[in-house]
């Protein structure tokens, strides 16, 4: 099978996780990210906008779903392994405070997520990386 019917084949049961999590911003993108490599740069831009949608509730406390979409960005971020958390939390001056630098793991509870982690995945991760992908492929398409 070639890349594109991996990707294809990969789609339905993100569907399913997104029918299961619909406030979840990094199963949008991981769908967006399928949706390009399968060559629907359209379907892609649709989802990498819904993400960026959701980060937009996170950030406005008075959003009509900032609860879920806090929740679901919360419930991503605790899911990580406390190794990946140190190494984004560590370049967050902000989350500095929760680092233990002696042994390399975060100082509080690992479920607990605060806020300023979920602005600072945001920023490190959410948005550069992958939710600006779509635009530039989409436009790199639409010029030739």
């Amino acid at each position: 099978m070639n890349d594109a019917t991996t990707s294809i084949a990969a789609i339905a049961p993100l569907h399913s996780q997104i029918q299961d999590s619909p406030y979840s911003i990094k199963l949008r993108l991981e769908l967006a990210q399928l949706y390009r490599e399968s060559k629907y740069p359209d379907l892609s831009i649709g989802e990498a906008y819904k993400g960026l949608l959701l980060i937009d509730e996170i950030l406005d406390e008075h959003g009509e779903y900032h609860e879920q979409a806090l929740s679901a960005a919360k419930a991503a971020i605790a899911a990580k392994d406390n190794i990946a958390r140190y190494m984004q939390a560590s370049t967050n001056a902000a989350s500095a405070a929760r680092l233990d630098s002696q042994n390399g793991i975060i100082t509080q509870d690992s479920s607990e997520v605060e806020f300023n982690e979920v602005r600072h995945c945001i920023k490190t991760d959410w948005l550069p990386t992958r939710c600006v992908f779509a635009y530039s492929y989409h436009h790199d398409r639409s010029i030739r």
